[in-house]
């Protein structure tokens, strides 16, 4: 027999309105049981997350009275799951898989449930995420690490970091360096130190790798609670397990050098950053460089500018707008405004924070005259007001008595 030889059409799926009406003398195209089967357990295509959507099972395929096969309940219901997921509709969608748990036979897909739990999640509503998860484990479905990371990562930006950590202990699967980076931002971003470390240390028992995100977020709370002294111990510790850090890593212990005062250690470790085989950015460079500022040490700063453009980090507005509100609380607002009009020549559009502190000064030195033909120039050059801007303009005013130029 020719496999490829048309048979018989399948009454049940011309029922079911998959074959348009044709006119009567067009030719019916048939297909094969074998064809159709073969269709459906083919290799499944890969969904947007990168994972391979399951295959149609076999049990899917039930046999008709006529004795063609058709598909079960468990077929449809998953299909619609997942046209409800994609189309946001998801207490429906919650309906379909409840319903489906009853009935009992083949556990869900996983990937419409991973995106219906993220839906809950982004929505707020942590317990419909939470039962969607239980009705998987439920149901002899295996979540899979993405899976059970999406709850977590719902729960810890609702600030239910305890439901998380309890979710943990809980996972059917071993957990990533994705899911302890998740708990760890949380727990430090919530002053919990002592915490993130015990979870540091359940994460090397489970012989889970940390990353340079892990050690740099450990870091950055360490800078804040325990001083950047706990802070390099970690960069130590982060080198001897072959973790190498990043620009980000090394900032976060410039900060914290910084933040301690000791900005001639800062500047040194700037300057030892590439023996380490990390060049400083445009960030390493502003935080020194608002460091020297706040001390007054302007003639540091503008070496450290011209340093900054010889290894080839371009200025950034940030950059600009530390130097123009250093010389503007100096009251040196003639250098303030060369410092902003050189700004477009380094690829930069000064904001609405280049002009406040510029405005700011010219109202406080009753120079408010001048601060308006400003306000139009920045107007002029496209950039637009801000509340600050406002504020500043009409205090200025109605201390000068001119009330009705406020209007």
């Amino acid at each position: 027999m020719d496999l490829l030889s048309p048979t018989k059409s399948f009454p049940s799926l011309i029922d079911a309105g998959v074959r348009r009406r044709a006119p009567h003398n067009t030719p019916v195209i048939h297909i094969t049981a074998i064809s159709f089967s073969n269709s459906l357990l083919r290799s499944p295509p890969k969904s947007s997350a990168g994972r391979k959507l399951s295959p149609l099972p076999v049990s899917a395929l039930s046999t008709q009275p006529n004795g063609h096969p058709g598909l079960t309940s468990d077929a449809v219901g998953t299909d619609a799951l997942r046209r409800l997921v994609r189309n946001g509709e998801l207490d429906s969608a919650l309906r379909i898989l409840e319903s489906m748990l009853r009935r009992g036979g083949e556990p869900p897909d996983i990937i419409p449930c991973t995106s219906l739990i993220r839906g809950f999640c982004r929505s707020g509503r942590l317990p419909a995420a939470r039962r969607v998860l239980d009705i998987l484990e439920t149901s002899g479905a295996s979540p899979d690490v993405i899976t059970y990371n999406v709850m977590i990562s719902g729960y810890t930006k609702s600030g239910e970091t305890d439901e998380a950590l309890r979710l943990l202990d809980g996972m059917s699967v071993p957990p990533d360096v994705v899911t302890y980076n998740t708990i760890f931002q949380s727990l430090c971003q919530r002053g919990k130190l002592e915490k993130a470390f015990e979870v540091l240390d359940d994460m090397l028992q489970r012989a889970c790798a940390p990353d340079v995100f892990t050690y740099t977020i450990l870091m950055e709370a360490s800078c804040k609670e325990s001083g950047v002294g706990h802070a390099m111990r970690l960069l130590d510790e982060m080198r001897a397990k072959g973790c190498t850090p990043d620009v980000v890593t090394y900032n976060v212990v410039i900060n914290g050098i910084c933040k301690e005062g000791r900005l001639d250690d800062a500047i040194r470790f700037l300057n030892n950053m590439p023996s380490y085989g990390c060049n400083p950015n445009v960030i390493t460079h502003n935080i020194i460089l608002r460091s020297m500022c706040s001390t007054g040490r302007w003639m540091d700063a503008e070496k450290l500018l011209s340093d900054m453009i010889g290894r080839g980090c371009n200025p950034s507005v940030v950059t600009f707008n530390i130097l123009i509100n250093f010389l503007c609380r100096k009251g040196l607002i003639g250098r303030a405004m060369d410092v902003l009009e050189k700004m477009p020549g380094h690829g930069c559009t000064p904001n609405s924070l280049s002009y406040n502190p510029l405005l700011h000064t010219l109202c406080k030195g009753k120079k408010i005259d001048q601060a308006i033909e400003y306000l139009d120039v920045m107007i002029s050059r496209g950039c637009y007001p801000d509340i600050v801007t406002y504020n500043t303009l009409l205090t200025a005013l109605c201390k000068d008595g001119k009330v009705d130029a406020c209007r």
